[in-house]
């Protein structure tokens, strides 16, 4: 027996209409973004080839839609042909958001299987196929409805006879996210005691998480392509990897056509707009050899320059320098939240309620996890996630803290006014 690869995704979403945020966008950008999810679909199967993977999985959400465009199902079969022509296997499920009920205008060719497509309610089905010398059984179920709530986990059943077993399973595994349904929801620690399956490859989240390494293996490989602004960063697919030992490794690769980011860029004490252009500058290099970029450019800090840089104009300027500079980026958000340049330590030092809530904050900065931990367990689970995500980075950190001295002043000042 050798290795046994496997490519998997989910959450393709072919089909997703971006018509409000293209007509925005020069003509480049907007063709990009509007064929950004078919674009990721022909990444993935040049990975697939590339790669020499046994199967291509696909654990629900393929389409964004029952009602796919033509041109989207034409691609899909067209995609899946070439996997045929490389000898590759393609084993999906349906979604919430492409569940069964739907034909096929191009019929797929007969390297595709599709599990549980059959009935009014969910069943798991298992699907055996002889691999590399392996007897490897894929198991899982699709949607027969937009909504299903509650653990389908009793669904799958193990074969007796079978090397590896690989589940497919669209849905919510923990408190993943707030940001989707709680369709078919289970505990982390329930899929990890089925340790009769190897793999747990999942679907519904699109953030890339792994929620556990060992046997089994439980991951998300998060959307191929981010489909707005609060999907950022790159997105891709995961190359799963079976040795003998039933022991399952994992590499992420990048499938994203279109990127979305979010640069918050401090220009406190800034006096001349070339010093904010480089601090921008600095900003957009991170981006490295991204096809397309699309930013939220958000400036923030006390600087001298406050009144400029909320001039309608400055976002015009900082995208030509951008493309000046052969970024292949375009800000699709401007947001300025500058102010003023104002001594703390003034107000720091002041005996009423302003200096013992700055002074909190300077404690705060300066305070243990345990303090931080603290104060983030009074947030909601996605809200929680969502900031402890950020204060991993001690840049992050700093530009929160600065960004909540100011909104505090802003407020301060709204209260003497009134």
């Amino acid at each position: 027996m050798s290795e046994l690869r496997i490519l998997h995704t989910a959450d393709v979403h072919l089909g997703t209409p971006f018509k409000q945020l293209s007509a925005q966008l020069p003509a480049d950008f907007a063709g990009a973004v509007r064929a950004s999810s078919e674009g990721a679909l022909k990444r993935i199967v040049d990975l697939a080839i590339e790669r020499a993977v046994d199967v291509v999985t696909i654990a629900g959400d393929l389409f964004d839609d029952t009602d796919a465009p033509v041109s989207v199902q034409y691609e899909v079969s067209r995609q899946f042909r070439r996997l045929h022509a490389a000898a590759i296997r393609v084993v999906l499920t349906h979604g919430n958001h492409d569940p069964v009920g739907h034909d096929n205008l191009f019929p797929w060719p007969e390297n595709v299987h599709v599990l549980g497509d059959g009935g009014d309610t969910p069943v798991c089905t298992n699907l055996v196929l002889p691999i590399r010398g392996w007897r490897v059984q894929f198991s899982g179920f699709s949607y027969t409805a937009r909504e299903l709530y509650g653990s389908q986990l009793s669904l799958f059943k193990r074969e007796s006879d079978v090397d590896v077993a690989i589940a497919l399973y669209h849905g919510q595994i923990g408190q993943t996210s707030t940001r989707h349904a709680p369709y078919a929801a289970a505990s982390v620690a329930d899929v990890i005691e089925r340790r009769d399956f190897d793999v747990w490859a999942l679907g519904h989240v699109h953030q890339h998480q792994v929620l556990h390494e060992n046997v089994p293996l439980v991951a998300y490989p998060g959307a191929p392509q981010g489909r707005d602004s609060s999907e950022t960063g790159p997105h891709g697919v995961l190359l799963i990897s079976v040795d003998t030992t039933r022991r399952a490794t994992y590499e992420f690769l990048p499938t994203s056509v279109v990127e979305w980011h979010r640069f918050d860029v401090d220009v406190t004490e800034y006096t001349d707009l070339d010093a904010v252009w480089q601090a921008v500058h600095r900003r957009f290099t991170e981006l490295g050899s991204v096809q397309h970029a699309l930013v939220h450019l958000h400036l923030f800090g006390q600087t001298p320059l406050h009144q400029e840089l909320a001039d309608e104009n400055t976002h015009g300027w900082l995208q030509q320098a951008i493309f000046d500079e052969a970024f292949s980026a375009w800000i699709f958000r401007f947001t300025s939240a500058c102010e003023p340049e104002v001594d703390l330590s003034v107000w720091e030092n002041s005996d009423g309620y302003i200096g013992e809530l700055l002074g909190l904050l300077n404690e705060l900065e300066a305070g243990s996890h345990e303090d931080i931990d603290m104060i983030l367990s009074q947030l909601p689970a996605g809200e929680r996630e969502f900031v402890q995500e950020i204060m991993q980075s001690p840049s992050a950190k700093v530009s929160i803290m600065k960004q909540s001295r100011q909104i505090l002043l802003n407020m301060m000042k709204l209260q003497n006014n009134d």
